[in-house]
């Protein structure tokens, strides 16, 4: 029987730096890491360490200076433009700390066009699953203006997961919350992607919520290292 771990993402090495005038600043110098299916990584540091531009490499946002990257097996700078945006919609869904949601749409709108997006037929049935196991199954067709913080980023968990992804990266999920909503949020972050069998990239400044990860790392001087 193979146990050998079932790598979901790969980088290798990726560096990035960024120009400011003539001068070249470096923020990322050889940043690698696996990713194992089902499982989660925290990824803490200083601001302006580079998580943000981290977690833009992996997702293929942005072009890393050097490095590779691959999901599941297949290395991405391979896929053209074209194909690359339907291909990190169906493997990857995305947390940010700003909830990006459509105002004029309700909650089942919004988490269904994370489908449209990917170009999938959108599943209602499995946005209305998604929502009400995120605790929010009596506010399923209000706008998500109305909503409260917490609730909102909830919403934008369910959207993340809405088509299945093999991973998830979340950047700061609970940076605009309180303690409390904070809580909850990662409780059911935590609990929904175990549930799903998605992989979890978590960056959090929140040593707690970090520590809950199974695998819990530090960024600095551009490059990863275990956390203490």
């Amino acid at each position: 029987m193979d146990t050998t771990p079932h790598i979901v993402l790969k980088a290798e090495a990726l560096a990035k730096s960024f120009k400011s005038g003539a001068v070249s600043i470096p923020v990322l110098s050889g940043v690698s890491l696996e990713v194992t299916a089902g499982k989660s990584v925290s990824i803490r540091g200083e601001s302006g360490c580079g998580k943000t531009t981290l977690l833009n490499l992996l997702s293929r946002l942005e072009k890393p200076d050097s490095g590779t990257l691959e999901w599941e097996g297949r290395r991405v700078e391979a896929e053209q433009a074209t194909r690359l945006a339907a291909t990190r919609g169906r493997f990857m869904g995305m947390v940010f700390q700003s909830y990006y949601l459509v105002p004029e749409l309700d909650a089942v709108g919004n988490v269904t066009l994370a489908a449209k997006v990917a170009g999938l037929k959108p599943d209602r049935n499995r946005a209305e699953d998604l929502l009400k196991r995120m605790g929010l199954g009596e506010r399923l067709h209000g706008k998500v203006a109305t909503l409260s913080g917490g609730e909102r980023q909830r919403v934008a968990v369910a959207r993340a997961l809405m088509n299945r992804p093999k991973v998830l990266l979340a950047d700061e999920p609970t940076g605009n919350l309180d303690e409390k909503s904070g809580g909850i949020v990662m409780d059911l972050l935590l609990a929904i992607c175990a549930e799903e069998g998605a992989s979890l990239v978590l960056v959090t400044h929140n040593r707690s919520f970090a520590a809950r990860a199974d695998e819990k790392l530090l960024l600095a001087g551009g490059a990863l290292h275990p956390a203490q």
